[in-house]
């Protein structure tokens, strides 16, 4: 008998569940997203369920493993709903393509627009005006107006603003992660890592234009630092916010039917 199986009258209680970071040798070490829904749809513990599409399964580690202890827990309500997922290669492909093209056109403008200090006003429009990240020629596309912004933001900063935008944007290592599950959205995971550096970029910009603010060590700008803190508290929930939306998205997207 495996040891590893589970028995369906132990079934966690998801709403007392801990989810934690990464992965575990062992049940008893705790559970990640994707090793509860291991246990959930009764499977032999793994951080990759049979249950589960491919896609959807890497995009859920790699979210997991990006939010903090109390983030996480807001994954819960998915774990049920990743089990079953499992379909074709190419129902994998929509769902990576369509988690890429989120973040391109929907997460990096919305955060872009939220930046209290706007380095670039253009740049949201510019993202939005992409079309549709579908096939890896769309994904080339979206890739090249990334690294393009990336570029043009990053020339522009002084050395140590890069470390100022720890959190902006990190929804795309997640989208990465699953158009990287198969080799045919290659191109995907290279646009979401670009579209990343990007608003990573105009997240330091903004941090840069506020310590040349707060240089002048006055009470404005000790406001101006508070405001500062709270802004990128707030669009940190926001991000974390529009990643799980477009991982419910996601796993909503079925089979085309014939």
């Amino acid at each position: 008998m495996d040891t590893e199986k589970t028995n369906k009258k132990n079934l966690p209680d998801l709403a007392e569940l801990m989810l934690l970071h990464g992965a575990h040798q062992k049940r008893e070490e705790g559970v990640c997203l994707m090793e509860a829904v291991a246990w959930i749809a009764g499977e032999p513990h793994s951080d990759h369920p049979a249950c589960t599409d491919v896609a959807l399964a890497a995009y859920g580690r790699a979210l997991n493993d990006r939010l903090k202890d109390d983030e996480r827990q807001l994954l819960r309500p998915l774990v049920s709903k990743l089990v079953g997922t499992r379909g074709t290669r190419e129902l994998a492909k929509r769902r990576a393509y369509f988690l890429v093209d989120r973040h391109v056109r929907v997460s990096i403008p919305a955060f872009l627009r939220e930046l209290p200090r706007k380095p670039r006003p253009d740049l949201a429009e510019r993202f939005e005006a992409l079309s549709p990240v579908v096939d890896e020629e769309s994904a080339y596309r979206a890739r090249d107006l990334a690294r393009e912004v990336r570029d043009g933001l990053w020339r522009d900063l002084p050395a140590d603003a890069y470390a100022a935008a720890a959190d902006a944007a990190y929804d795309a290592d997640a989208a990465a992660d699953a158009a990287y599950a198969y080799a045919a959205a290659y191109a995907a995971a290279y646009a979401a890592d670009a579209a990343y550096d990007a608003a990573y970029a105009a997240a330091a910009a903004y941090a840069a234009a506020y310590a040349a603010a707060a240089a002048a060590a006055d009470a404005a700008a000790a406001a101006d630092a508070a405001a500062a803190a709270d802004t990128f508290r707030e669009l940190r929930k926001r991000t974390i916010a529009r990643a799980i939306e477009s991982f419910e998205m996601a796993i909503a997207i079925t089979e085309p039917v014939a």
